[in-house]
């Protein structure tokens, strides 16, 4: 009998043992999922290259307590949530960053926190989203908090808090919540006006209404810059855009009519120096820019690594590892989550000047995580 014993000690010894051993060289899979053909054709900015380099850099630095990172790339809508949630769990997937808008999100939330996968947002910033004991952790404020720092700007600076929004149809979760929060913090929404599908087929309808206002575009900083050139011409000049509205797709695709225009974000473009200069450095090498997505995608790889390792530490949870953590100092900046998964952090306001952005000004201090 004590022989059996330890035959079966010695077994269970070798099983553990195997068990370890394939654990520790099983690749940690990431999945990158969201709309990233339409992002790889029609935009400068490219988050897919951006996660390569983040994946590239961990695993030459000997990965994740000694385990490689894989990415993995879905182009996905979530029109079909449980075909997303099989994908997932067929190629053992362990978190994914999601590229896609809040509609988009909003659509796939029960089904990640049905089935406990972790998922870093790059696009969604709905209010709705907001404060949900969720798996959902946002890489950048939601509405409330960008509508709320663009009406203080407003106030500073007595500009008017009449606003004209214009938007694409196709979001319009996003364009209500926007709507709310402006009339949470003291503006009004005068009117709004939009296009479908495509910014070129939009034709502005109320010129004459407009003048006078605060006109505030919601849509990608390359549809912004086809709405800037419409509205050129026409003396309309205290014209801002929120976080989507800014990055160097703006520039590229906007030319002079972009001059002077200003919008809310939280990543600072003014960094000419530090690890955020070296990124842009890195995709320029690929003919690319940097910018919110790349920049949000970057630093949610490297918070997935901070958190991997500390679960491992620590023999919990990775969601647990991302709640106990303070913040995360990634790309030159500190990254605060709520315990909601709620972005927390700095907000700043930038202007197009010749070419560049220029800081105008911005939110002080950064949320803590209660």
């Amino acid at each position: 009998m004590k022989k059996t014993y330890t035959i079966l000690l010695a077994a269970l010894i070798l099983l553990s043992t195997a068990m370890f051993y394939i654990n520790f060289k099983t690749p940690i899979k990431i999945a990158l999922i969201g709309n990233l053909e339409e992002e790889k054709y029609n935009f400068s900015t490219s988050s897919i290259i951006t996660a390569r380099i983040a994946e590239k850099e961990i695993n030459e630095k000997q990965g994740i307590k000694g385990r490689s990172t894989q990415l993995i790339i879905k182009d996905d809508n979530f029109k079909d949530p449980q075909e997303t949630i099989k994908f997932l769990k067929k190629n053992n997937i362990e978190a994914i960053i999601s590229t896609s808008n809040s509609e988009e999100i909003l659509r796939l939330k029960p089904y990640l926190d049905e089935n406990k996968i972790v998922c870093f947002s790059v696009g969604a910033t709905s209010s709705e989203l907001s404060e949900k004991d969720d798996y959902i952790y946002s890489m950048f404020p939601n509405d409330e908090k960008e509508v709320k720092t663009l009406i203080d700007y407003l106030n500073n600076n007595n500009l008017p808090k009449d606003i004209v929004i214009i938007s694409t149809e196709t979001n319009k979760n996003y364009k209500d919540s926007i709507g709310r929060s402006i009339k949470k913090f003291g503006g009004n929404v005068a009117f709004e006006e939009s296009w479908t599908n495509d910014p070129i087929k939009y034709i502005p309808n109320n010129i004459e209404g407009m003048k006078g206002k605060t006109i505030l575009i919601l849509s990608p900083a390359r549809d912004t810059a086809i709405i800037l050139q419409k509205l050129d011409n026409h003396g309309l000049n205290n014209i801002f855009g929120l976080s989507w509205s800014g990055d160097e797709n703006l520039i590229s695709y906007g030319g002079k009519t972009v001059q002077n225009f200003r919008f809310i974000s939280p990543v600072n473009f003014a960094q000419s120096e530090g690890k955020y200069a070296e990124l842009t450095d890195k995709l320029k090498a690929y003919g690319k820019s940097n910018g919110m997505l790349p920049a949000g995608v970057y630093k949610a790889c490297y918070i997935l690594k901070e958190a991997y390792t500390k679960e491992r530490d620590k023999h919990i949870t990775l969601k647990e590892a991302i709640d106990r953590t303070d913040k995360f100092d990634v790309l030159d900046s500190n990254i605060v989550f709520s315990k909601y998964g709620d972005h927390g952090g700095n907000e700043y306001i930038f202007t197009v000047n010749n070419g560049k952005f220029t800081k105008l000004g911005g939110t002080e201090g950064e949320s803590s995580k209660n």
